[in-house]
């Protein structure tokens, strides 16, 4: 975080170090307790807030000790949340149960994003300093679609079960999954 505190996400909870000291995270009086189930993605925003992306449960918001837990996704269960990221423009986006893109709207609710085709398996997805999502959906070709745009395009880039992303400074993006490093 901005203030020099790691988070620690595990399957025992959110613990936080300030340098000194490991605390378990503690809500405070009267707002809910985190889901008591494996942490599978924590993301802290540029405002300094924090999402947790849960095993079962969906997702939590904490902002100032306050607690909010997010369960579902246009009214489905949010499931299982991982790779957490926020966007340029500031949105936060997750993958729920590794099949829906998911994010998180101005309406303050989950919403699943509709990709191109029938639902895929996604292992990971990567949003670059251009502000372009990247989806590689396995078995499949990948996707690309600057967020400020709502039609995903179809690359010819074949995609298995993708393993990272990285971006190096000159923008261009490197893909690690079954088939090959590209």
């Amino acid at each position: 975080a901005a203030d020099g505190t790691l988070w620690i996400a595990s399957d025992g909870g959110l613990t936080n170090f300030n340098g000194r000291t490991f605390s378990e995270f503690e809500p405070l009086p009267d707002e809910p307790r985190l889901p008591a189930e494996p942490i599978y993605s924590i993301c802290v925003s540029k405002d300094g807030s924090l999402w947790v992306g849960f095993l079962q449960s969906g997702a939590a918001h904490i902002s100032g000790g306050h607690v909010a837990l997010y369960p579902k996704a246009d009214e489905n269960p949010l499931g299982q949340l991982q790779h957490l990221q926020q966007a340029g423009d500031g949105s936060i986006w997750g993958l729920s149960n590794q099949n829906w893109l998911v994010r998180f709207g101005a309406d303050l609710a989950w919403h699943r994003e509709q990709l191109p085709g029938s639902p895929a398996r996604i292992g990971r997805f990567f949003i670059d300093s251009s502000n372009t999502l990247w989806v590689p959906q396995q078995s499949r070709r990948l996707l690309r679609r600057p967020l400020a745009q709502a039609i995903y395009s179809v690359t010819e880039i074949p995609t298995g079960i993708t393993f990272a992303f990285a971006e190096t400074s000159d923008g261009s993006i490197w893909i690690s999954d079954v088939i090959a490093e590209r």
